[in-house]
């Protein structure tokens, strides 16, 4: 979205995308089911994404690690 990503991905002959970075639930999270999106076989590198805790709307944290334990 906005960007000329896909066009260079498409001229490289690129047709499977490794995802890996920082904020799961927001820029990681929205580039995969982007990349899935455009046609790209997508693979989202589990070990190799991090987010912070969340909270809920009920103000619980919500972490991103199992189990789900405060520190």
């Amino acid at each position: 979205m906005g960007t000329k990503l896909k066009s260079i991905l498409l001229e490289c002959q690129i047709e499977k995308v490794f995802i890996c970075g920082l904020t799961t639930p927001h820029c990681v999270s929205t580039t995969t089911r982007m990349s899935g999106n455009l046609g790209f076989d997508t693979y989202l590198v589990e070990d190799a994404t991090v987010s912070f805790a969340i909270m809920d709307y009920q103000g619980f944290h919500l972490f991103a690690k199992w189990p789900y334990l405060k520190r």
